[in-house]
């Protein structure tokens, strides 16, 4: 188990100081961390956070973003058409829900048609090897 202050603390030598996101248990302790130690503001929806996470960059701030997996496909359409064209870099943490994430990869991208760009881009973050998955 991660201690919640060390990494905090590593996080703010970072720069992150920055937290948005949703309630989620698996992340309690880093939200409660935010909350007492940077700033945080809390959002009604997943892409609420990624967007606010996204103003919080555009005003000069390393911004993080927490989140549950099955929120994730509310987070796509900020995610495909804020931060991808404008190059907005975000640190996410996204807690795994459910024991099917190989079912539920398929479900995500059975929503959008594979031809579309949020489709292609869905495909894209679900199977690309580079994005760490812990």
């Amino acid at each position: 188990m991660i201690n919640t202050r060390i990494f905090g603390a590593e996080l703010q030598k970072a720069g992150f100081t920055f937290f948005s996101g949703v309630p989620c248990s698996y992340l309690k302790s880093l939200i409660n961390y935010a909350i007492n130690n940077c700033e945080y503001v809390a959002a009604a929806n997943e892409g609420d956070a990624v967007a606010i996470a996204s103003g919080a960059f555009v005003g000069g701030k390393k911004a993080v973003v927490l989140m549950q997996n099955s929120g994730l496909t509310n987070a796509i359409s900020p995610l495909s058409s804020l931060t991808y064209p404008f190059r907005i870099p975000l640190l996410g943490f996204v807690s795994l829900r459910g024991e099917f994430w190989r079912i539920s990869i398929l479900r995500i991208t059975s929503l959008f048609s594979l031809s579309s760009k949020k489709g292609r881009l869905m495909k894209k973050f679900c199977t690309n090897k580079n994005t760490p998955f812990i």
